[in-house]
């Protein structure tokens, strides 16, 4: 398997947490889909994470944000096991497809209120499908590791 693309972010949850102050009407809704807001436990920090995977994933994309790519195409759907599915719609789904990632590995850790997101889109992994986002196809799959052993294993910051 061969790594399409590779994202990275940072993410403050002081700046989420006045973030979502400011935003009381639509709050976690501005960043995320229905389907998270149903999967994690709306903390500052669960907010960040997601907050900061989404972008590592636009990231890794080569595109970022913009009118054709919105944080409502990117559904980052968590369980119990804290291990995570990507699930990419309508223009991400697209550029996915067109660099050829079938599938996404995705880590992110907190230390002294900083997420740290590293993702990587893979290129000929085995494409899962999802029926249970009827807004996109499913094209990625990933495992959320909430200690970054496998992208960051000397990662320490003091």
């Amino acid at each position: 398997m061969d790594v399409a693309g590779v994202g990275i972010d940072l993410v403050d949850l002081c700046k989420v947490q006045r973030l979502l102050d400011r935003s009381l009407s639509d709050g976690a809704g501005t960043w995320l889909t229905e389907v998270e807001m149903n999967s994690i436990d709306l903390t500052v920090s669960e907010i960040g994470r997601l907050i900061a995977l989404k972008e590592s994933i636009v990231k890794a994309l080569g595109t970022g944000f913009c009118d054709s790519i919105t944080w409502m195409d990117i559904c980052i759907e968590k369980n119990t096991a804290r291990s995570g599915v990507v699930t990419l719609g309508n223009s991400a789904r697209k550029k996915a497809v067109s660099l050829g990632i079938t599938e996404w590995e995705v880590d992110a850790i907190i230390r002294k209120q900083i997420v740290v997101a590293v993702v990587a889109g893979i290129k000929g992994g085995h494409a899962c499908s999802n029926s249970e986002f009827p807004f996109a196809q499913s094209v990625s799959g990933g495992v959320w590791r909430p200690r970054g052993e496998r992208f960051l294993p000397n990662f320490n910051p003091r």
